[in-house]
């Protein structure tokens, strides 16, 4: 098997600030370099709607809340507001009982959502942003054997494996 590189065949394709129909593609617990723990959500582009920007993502996360109020407290800490904001763009029904972040991250996982993307600069670096979801206006089908079966490796896949250099 052989090939050619062809760096005319190398076409950026990523996202700008827009609107984009995305999928929930991973969901779970995250720390920040400073200690702040937060769930972070994988928005995926949803490649059926825009297939030129296919296998693109932004994140998007929430905090714990500095001084929690009660509804806070009842999402662990994390701000409700947000929490329900993201449920509901992920459709799910208002008076759901979530009784554990888990059972949130696995109503809201490959959850088609509209994800309005913003650019921030810090420290003279531009980074995506999530600035609104909503509820996703695609009425397709969500293949979630692909979102699943994705066969890229990342260094933690590969952490304490048997690498041979």
């Amino acid at each position: 098997m052989g090939f050619t590189i062809d760096h005319n065949n190398a076409e950026e394709r990523k996202l700008e600030k827009g609107v984009y129909e995305m999928i929930v593609s991973d969901c779970g617990f995250a720390q920040s370099q400073k200690g702040k723990e937060y769930l972070k959500f994988e928005l995926t582009i949803n490649e059926k709607v825009h297939p030129d920007l296919a296998g693109n993502s932004v994140n998007y996360t929430i905090f714990k809340a500095k001084n929690p109020s009660a509804d806070d407290k009842a999402c662990d800490g994390y701000l409700a507001w947000r929490v329900n904001r993201f449920a509901r763009a992920a459709n799910i029904p208002n008076g759901t009982t979530i009784e554990t972040l888990m059972d949130l991250f696995e109503a809201v996982r490959y959850k088609p959502m509209k994800v309005w993307v913003g650019i921030n600069e810090f420290n003279g670096r531009e980074f995506l942003n999530v600035e609104d979801v909503a509820r996703s206006e695609w009425t397709g089908e969500v293949d979630v054997f692909a979102m699943e079966t994705d066969e890229t490796a990342t260094v933690e896949d590969l952490d304490g494996a048997d690498i041979p250099w």
